[in-house]
């Protein structure tokens, strides 16, 4: 099948291990994919979730693994994808389930700008703000 050449594929990560890393840039190389994957990997958590809000709001759709605080920003299946970490199977079936339908990619698009809506920081510190009246008020 020809995937679209619009597709790019950001892979975040915190793997230290030099031996797979090495073999998934060996892949990308191979495979021809330099131009179209780029690998960021042992970055800093905080860097890694604001990427992942950054994404959701300019409408990028996301896979990500279910690990941290990751599954509270993106609801699978509607937003995105959630898989299992260290799935690769399911993280190869994820990406190409969103490759192969531009449908399911504008969708996720559409409802990815508006879920990311809530993690604004005016959203952020009128939740902070309901939760100190409710301490505060209602004991």
């Amino acid at each position: 099948m020809k995937y679209p050449n619009n597709v790019r594929l950001s892979i975040m990560g915190f793997n230290h291990d030099e031996a797979y890393l090495n073999r998934l840039r060996q892949l990308i190389g191979g495979l021809r994919l330099k131009d179209r994957v780029e690998l960021l990997v042992n970055a800093e958590r905080n860097a890694v979730l604001d990427r992942l809000l950054q994404a959701k709001a300019l409408g990028i759709p996301v896979i990500a693994t279910k690990v941290g605080a990751v599954p509270e920003m993106l609801i699978n299946g509607e937003t995105g994808f959630l898989v299992k970490p260290g799935d690769e199977l399911e993280l190869a079936k994820a990406i190409e389930v969103l490759v192969k339908n531009h449908k399911l990619r504008e969708r996720f698009s559409a409802k990815a700008k508006i879920f990311s809506m809530n993690f604004t920081v005016e959203r952020q510190v009128d939740k902070l703000e309901d939760l100190y009246h409710e301490v505060l008020y209602h004991k």
